[in-house]
């Protein structure tokens, strides 16, 4: 459609490299460019080239830089890139003045944890992070106040006090 391929090209940025790849990868023949860091195991950066793979090991410490993420769409013939990330990355993206537009998809669920970078840490909050969404209200902004979103939820795990 529109001379575009069925399956996106992905881009896959980790740290470590520590994930299985999908099957479905394969099963779609989506292209598919791996960045990672030093940090990223040898004997995985190497099983992933064997593999026919193209891994970018980047010049980020810490992440994968946003710039990178860029110049690896830019190589995959990508002018649009729609990006999934953690806070760091987003972070980096909006820092570099790379980020042109956000959609924010809000999750009734907390995730909470210590594997998740969220808005509560500590164990995983199952059931006691399932929100149910009441209201959402848009408080518009004035010049120099942004807009905001209110949302009002209800804690779907919450114990219910006694009568």
């Amino acid at each position: 459609a529109h001379g575009m391929p069925a399956q996106p090209a992905l881009i896959i940025a980790s740290r470590t490299r520590d994930f299985e790849l999908p099957a479905s990868l394969e099963q779609h023949q989506q292209r598919l460019i791996i960045l990672t860091t030093e940090q990223a195991s040898t004997k995985r950066v190497e099983a992933l080239r064997e593999a026919g793979i193209p891994v970018s090991v980047t010049s980020g410490s810490g992440h994968v830089p946003a710039r990178d993420l860029v110049n690896a769409a830019a190589s995959l013939g990508c002018r649009k890139v729609y990006l999934q990330s953690g806070p760091v990355v987003l972070g980096d993206m909006l820092r570099s003045g790379l980020l042109a537009r956000l959609y924010l998809t809000i999750s009734a669920q907390l995730i909470g944890g210590n594997a998740f970078h969220s808005l509560v840490t500590g164990d995983t909050l199952g059931l006691h992070g399932a929100l149910q969404m009441e209201s959402l209200h848009l408080l518009a902004g004035d010049e120099g106040i942004p807009a905001q979103l209110f949302g009002a939820f209800s804690c779907r795990g919450a114990h219910k006090a006694p009568s």
